[in-house]
Parts: structure tokens; C-alpha cells; sequence
């Protein structure tokens, strides 16, 4: 077995770097795009793909008073008007971004640590279920990932340039980090943290603002000028936020704990992850005394200071305002592979352990990997069964409210084609109600469409009571009818069928 793993170092050694990016590219594509179109449509990607449809113009008016700045949606726009938007199609852009990702991050590995390493740190991108499962949806965080990782690359090629003494030929990095960063806040606002890190490093690196304040000045004005338009809603967006998120906030430290088996696949993995840091953070404390800040220790403390400080910062964050959430964690946990790859390439294995360490690495989340990942939102299955029961006399209730849009995405195609730039759920609403179906956030709101020819009540409800505390709207139903069945889609996902008892 040991010859079996030599042999496979040898043929390492032996392909260009070149190679193994088209190689985790396509790898890529084929793990995360297996089962893209699985899933129903559901969650906030009909809201994407809704405004996607509009021209650009509209995207940007109707999502500058939301919580979505409008990059994706601009860039879906473009993608559907060849493609179209079907589940798969819609959720094209995210895999590719994604396989661009792993390019990145293979190449960051190869260059600062070393080649085993690198490979480790591209399959456990590659079959992470938490990036899967980002890939699987027609929403931002693929983007938001693909730029966190060029910016960073661009970031360290200046930083390392300057720790080597070296300069840079014109002011082409600092534009381009200018611009890319500019990409990332219009993505997510959450963007900003790849600016205020990045910004932070530089201020305690003295020779990078030495060597580089010119281009930094650059990188400062390309930002400004290209965010200029966005600045307002900025500022707006965020005095209205203020007040809280719909995210809970952390129980704990099982919250940390949860999270970080999320990102592992399972908990063996975590565990093993974490004696993996835990070894090579040891070892690395003994010798950083003695050592000199050369280019790979640069990229050590910077990666590993940027994992640390938005991990935990945005779990610390959330005990005053929740953001402690999977998806808003992209800035960090797009590093975490290379977390992974900086313990593996530490330097506290010796050289026939290392092989071992990073074969096991790699196999524990090869063998854990789900590219079948479930978003536990059967839309499609859900709307099936409502068209099924559902009569001439059959009154539908969905709550929350905002469900109408996954809703019409699978009940009524066209419609959903049928955008409105102005009441943008006006038509969707028309083909809904003149259909019996009733969008509701409370009891009060049943009157709307009970009938004195009602006889049968279908009920989607979404954990209502989570979204709408004390709506009411179960209980007040059973006025209305006895319930003959429950269809339990998932935990909060369920569709109750009543027959009324008043006729």
C-alpha cells in the first residue's frame, strides 16, 4: 500500500500545475452537477430568478430597497435569457462559479504550500456537502465564494511580492483588486469583511504600505468610484437592518460545534480535523519564535487569521445581532480547505506520515460527500398533491405569504413568466386568488376565501408558527372542518386537508 501511495506522489510530481486545474475543474462540475436539478426550485431562489427575469434597470431599483444587492440577479439575467429557467439552468452559473472556486484554491495550495497538499485541499472543496449544497441553489454564495478567493489570490500576490523584496510591474494588481472587491460588495454585503480584513492586514504589515501606499491608493480609488452608485443604499440598508435579523442567535458553543460539522460532512471528520489543526497548530507555535516571516508563513497567519476572525467574530456577532448562519459564513468558509491543507503541509509529519495524513484527509471527505444533497424543500412534490386533491370547490390556503413565489414557480410556469417591474407580485396574486388560492398570514385573513360552497380546505403550511407566532390559523380552521389528512413533506413543511363541516 505504501508503494501504491509513492507511486501516486511520483505521477503527482510529474503533472503541471495546468493539468490538475482543468482536471479539478471538470471534477468539479461532474460531483456538484450531478444532481443540480433535483431539488425543487424553493427557498429564495424563485425570488432570484423572478427579478432575474426583469430588465436590468428594474433589477436594480426593486432590489436596492431589499437586503440583496443586485450583481447574481444581473448575471442571471443575462444567463436566462439564453438558457431559460429550468431547475438546472438556473443553477448552472452557481456550478460554474464553484468549479472556477476550486481552481483558485488548488492554485493558492500549490503555490504557498505544497502539491499533495493542494490536491487535499480541491477534494475536499470539491466534495464538501456544505458547497454542494450552495452549488444546488440559484442564489449568490457560489459568487460570493468564486470572489472571495480571486481577491484573496490578487491580495497575496502583492503581500508576497513585498515580503520577497520584489515589485510589481505597473498598477494592473491593485486595479484588479479594486474591481474585484467592488464585485464582492455588489454580490453580498457581506463582502465588505474581504475589504476590512484585507485593510486590516495591510495596516500591521508595514512593508506591504511601504513598498505598495501608491497602489494602494489605486486599489482605494478604482473601490470607490466603482461603488459610488451603491453607497446610499448602503448606508440605508444598513440603518434599517439595525434592528435585527430573522436569524436566531447562537444557543452556545453547539452552535460553533454544529457549524463546523457542517463543513466536515460528519462528525468523524470533524473530529479527525480537529486533532489535525490542534497536532500541526502545536507544532507550529514551538517553531514560529525562531522563524522568519517568509512566504508561506505569510500565507498561514494570513489565511488562518482570516478563518479565525470571521468565524468566530460573526458567532460573537450573533449573541447582539444573528448572522451566524451557513450560507452569510461563505467569506470564511471558502478558506477552510486551505485551513486543512495549511495543518496537512505543517511540518509535524514526518515524510512517510505526511502522504498517509493527507490520503486519509481527502478519503474522509470523498466517502462522506452527498452530491445527491436534499434542500428539503419538495416544492414540486407539494404543488403536485395540492393539484391532485384540489376541486373546483377546494379552497387553498398557503402561509407564510411569501410563499406565493415558490409556489407559482411549479403551479403556473407562465405566470411566473408574467413578471410585473412595478407591483411585482400583482399578477401572480390575480392568477392565485382567482384560483382559490389564498396567500395568508393570519386567521383574520381566512374570511377572504372561505365560501358558503366550500366543502374541502387544502392548507400548505410552512412552520407558520415560526414565521407568524400566534397566527391562529390551525385552530381556526378546525372551525371550519374536521381534517381527514396531514402530508408531512419535511419538519415544517406540511399540507392539511379538511372537509368542511358546515354543508
Amino acid at each position: 500500500m505504501y508503494r501504491f501511495v509513492l507511486e501516486i506522489s511520483s505521477v503527482v510530481k510529474q503533472w503541471s500545475i495546468a493539468r490538475f486545474m482543468l482536471l479539478f475543474f471538470l471534477l468539479n462540475m461532474a460531483v456538484k452537477g450531478w444532481f443540480i436539478g433535483q431539488n425543487s426550485l424553493a427557498g429564495d431562489e424563485p425570488f432570484s430568478v423572478y427579478h432575474a427575469q426583469m430588465d436590468v434597470e428594474s433589477i436594480i431599483r426593486l432590489l436596492s430597497s431589499g437586503n440583496n444587492p443586485p450583481l447574481f440577479e444581473v448575471l442571471l439575467h443575462f444567463w436566462i435569457n439564453v438558457f431559460g429557467i429550468s431547475e438546472i439552468s438556473v443553477r448552472m452559473p452557481s456550478l460554474l462559479f464553484s468549479s472556477v472556486t476550486v481552481v483558485y484554491l488548488f492554485l493558492m495550495a500549490a503555490t504557498y504550500l505544497d502539491r499533495k497538499s493542494a490536491i487535499a485541499v480541491a477534494l475536499i472543496f470539491i466534495f464538501s456537502n456544505y458547497h454542494i449544497g450552495l452549488t444546488h441553489e440559484a442564489r449568490v454564495y457560489s459568487l460570493l465564494g468564486m470572489l472571495t478567493v480571486i481577491s484573496i489570490n490578487t491580495y497575496l500576490t502583492i503581500v508576497t511580492s513585498a515580503i520577497n523584496g520584489k515589485s510589481l510591474d505597473g498598477y494592473g494588481h491593485f486595479f484588479a483588486l479594486g474591481i474585484i472587491n467592488s464585485l464582492a460588495i455588489y454580490a453580498h454585503y457581506f463582502g465588505f469583511i474581504i475589504i476590512i480584513i484585507q485593510g486590516c492586514f495591510a495596516l500591521i504589515n508595514f512593508r506591504v504600505l511601504k513598498q505598495y501606499h501608491r497602489g494602494i491608493l489605486v486599489t482605494i480609488a478604482t473601490l470607490l468610484v466603482a461603488y459610488a452608485p451603491n453607497v446610499s443604499v448602503v448606508f440605508q440598508r444598513f440603518s434599517e437592518s439595525s434592528g435585527g435579523t430573522w436569524i436566531p442567535a447562537p444557543t452556545g458553543l453547539d452552535s460553533l460545534y454544529f457549524m463546523f460539522v457542517s463543513m466536515c460532512n460528519a462528525p468523524v471528520t470533524a473530529v479527525f480535523i480537529i486533532m489535525l489543526i490542534m497536532a500541526s497548530g502545536c507544532w507550529r507555535i514551538r517553531l514560529k519564535s525562531r522563524a522568519e516571516l517568509t512566504q508561506k508563513s505569510m500565507f498561514n497567519i494570513f489565511i488562518s487569521s482570516w478563518f479565525v476572525v470571521v468565524f468566530f467574530g460573526m458567532f460573537l456577532v450573533s449573541f447582539k445581532t444573528p448572522v451566524f448562519f451557513d450560507r452569510y459564513l461563505m467569506v470564511a468558509t471558502v478558506v477552510f480547505p486551505l485551513i486543512i491543507g495549511i495543518a496537512i503541509s505543517s511540518g509535524c509529519f514526518n515524510s512517510r506520515l505526511q502522504p498517509w495524513i493527507t490520503l486519509v484527509t481527502a478519503l474522509l471527505f470523498v466517502v462522506t460527500a452527498n452530491p445527491a444533497l436534499s434542500n428539503n424543500r419538495p416544492i414540486k412534490a407539494v404543488v403536485e398533491q395540492i393539484k391532485i386533491k384540489k376541486t373546483e370547490h377546494t379552497v387553498v390556503f398557503i402561509c407564510p405569504d411569501w410563499l406565493d413565489l415558490n409556489l407559482i414557480y411549479y403551479y403556473d410556469r407562465a405566470c411566473f413568466k408574467n413578471f410585473d417591474t412595478q407591483d411585482i407580485k400583482r399578477k401572480i396574486r390575480e392568477t392565485l386568488i382567482n384560483d382559490n388560492v389564498f396567500p395568508i398570514t393570519n386567521h383574520r385573513e381566512l374570511s377572504i376565501g372561505l365560501r358558503d360552497t366550500t366543502n374541502h380546505i387544502l392548507f400548505l403550511d410552512d412552520a407558520s408558527n415560526v414565521h407568524y407566532p400566534n397566527n391562529k390559523l390551525e385552530e381556526k380552521l378546525k372551525d371550519h372542518g374536521e381534517i381527514v389528512g396531514v402530508h408531512n413533506f419535511n419538519k415544517g413543511l406540511r399540507l392539511l386537508e379538511l372537509r368542511n363541516n358546515k354543508n
